[in-house]
């Protein structure tokens, strides 16, 4: 890849140009799928557990657990996440780690 292509993208999940050719084997593509599910599978677990936490501070956080893994999108448990934390913070103010949580989910 160009170095001017590479400084134009911004995040690790833009789309990046078209390959001329494609993997000679099957097996590094379905490598490369598996590492990125397992990735994301690995994010959404740890994002359930800060909502949990948000949610019950101290425990039993089983309930909301369910609650954020009945959301069918992860656009939708994100929003979830983005309002537990509002209340959350309004409860017990931590500016700097309620910023930094926003910026985590915005990225997501």
């Amino acid at each position: 890849m160009a170095a001017a292509q590479q400084s134009r993208r911004t995040k690790p999940w833009d789309v990046p140009p078209p390959p001329v050719r494609g993997d000679a084997d099957k097996e590094v593509l379905f490598a490369a799928v598996g590492k990125a599910l397992s990735s994301w599978e690995t994010l959404e677990g740890r994002l359930a557990l800060i909502f949990g936490h948000l949610v019950s501070p101290k425990g039993d956080d089983l309930p909301a657990l369910r609650a954020y893994g009945a959301l069918l999108t992860s656009h939708g448990r994100c929003e979830l996440l983005l309002g537990a934390a509002e209340g959350a913070f309004f409860l017990s103010p931590n500016e700097q780690l309620h910023q930094a949580l926003k910026g985590l989910i915005l990225d997501v």
